[in-house]
């Protein structure tokens, strides 16, 4: 069983933060948000995950030295000021409450939802069991939340089996001793490791690609496949995953999908840089998890979220 599947018996809690760097020939910008803007809680087969997209802007403007009350600003910082997204997942049934952030979307620019607006008065369900084997971890990471909700124990032992991720030494997370281990692998090592099949994550990219020529999107999943991840595990005495941390130089890959450099220049230089942290904590505390009543959009899961996964 791969380690995105949740054993039974396994609880935890997490949050996770990102942060990017950014040079695109005289334009540089980096962005380094200190809170988490994702959180979460798992137990077992059951899990809660919360993204703030109002802390993402208000520390993405911090880390930027920009002021959310400037006038070029407020309309999108008070749209997004309580646009949380929630995704509670009990065995095949994922629960979603897209309402604040399709609410503040369609805010800005009305009509951008398209059919997602449908999802815009409450909680909606569906069953993954009904909808093409679309698994949870695809769902969620097409509305960005990533890969969180792991088995940490099988995920360190998976990533410590790569032969190039080693000790480096000792840290302190949260007051826990740990012991850390990192190492660079490619992204479609990183997808095994994790206990996913790249090819799989390439089709929903694909999917959400839409017209995108096909030979720039050629290029883009090799380069993807190839990509350089570094990956940093630090865990406690009782093998308890603590931090991980990712980070990948997306410059090159950024700039397959620009094409042929002659088209843009020959000076233009892309230098695209991104890191992902995640903490864990409370291992083994019991969580009571209860998604709310929602509305079943299973017969209509395609033409809501056909645009974000392949079904």
């Amino acid at each position: 069983a791969y380690v995105v599947e949740n054993s039974e018996g396994v609880s935890y809690s997490f949050e996770q933060g990102f942060s990017m760097s950014f040079a695109f020939d005289d334009v540089a910008m980096q962005i380094a948000p200190t809170a988490p803007f994702v959180t979460g809680e798992v137990d077992g087969t059951t899990s809660h995950v919360r993204a703030d997209i109002g802390v993402l802007l208000d520390e993405t403007f911090a880390s930027l030295g920009l002021d959310a009350d400037d006038a070029e600003f407020a309309a999108l910082a008070s749209a997004f000021d309580d646009a949380s997204f929630d995704v509670w997942i009990e065995d095949q049934r994922m629960t979603m409450d897209l309402s604040r952030f399709v609410a503040a979307m369609d805010e800005l620019e009305p009509g951008s939802m398209g059919p997602l607006a449908a999802v815009s008065t409450g909680p909606v369900s569906v069953d993954l069991g009904q909808v093409g084997g679309i698994d949870p971890w695809s769902l969620t990471q097409a509305f960005g939340e990533g890969s969180q909700v792991v088995d940490p124990s099988a995920l360190v032992d998976a990533l410590r089996a790569v032969e190039s991720v080693t000790e480096r030494g000792v840290d302190s997370v949260d007051g826990h001793d740990v012991v850390v281990y990192s190492g660079h692998l490619s992204m479609a090592d990183y997808f095994e490791a994790m206990g996913q099949d790249i090819g799989d994550q390439l089709g929903t990219l694909g999917g959400q690609a839409g017209s995108l020529d096909a030979m720039v999107f050629g290029d883009f999943e090799d380069a993807l496949t190839d990509l350089d991840v570094q990956v940093t595990v630090m865990v406690d005495d009782e093998n308890q995953l603590r931090r991980m941390e990712t980070s990948m130089d997306l410059g090159e890959m950024m700039a397959s999908m620009i094409g042929d450099a002659s088209m843009i220049g020959d000076t233009v230089q892309m230098e695209m840089s991104v890191g992902l942290w995640q903490e864990f904590d409370d291992h083994g505390v019991a969580f009571e998890i209860v998604a709310p009543d929602a509305l079943d959009v299973t017969d209509r899961f395609g033409g809501l979220f056909g645009g974000l996964v392949t079904v």
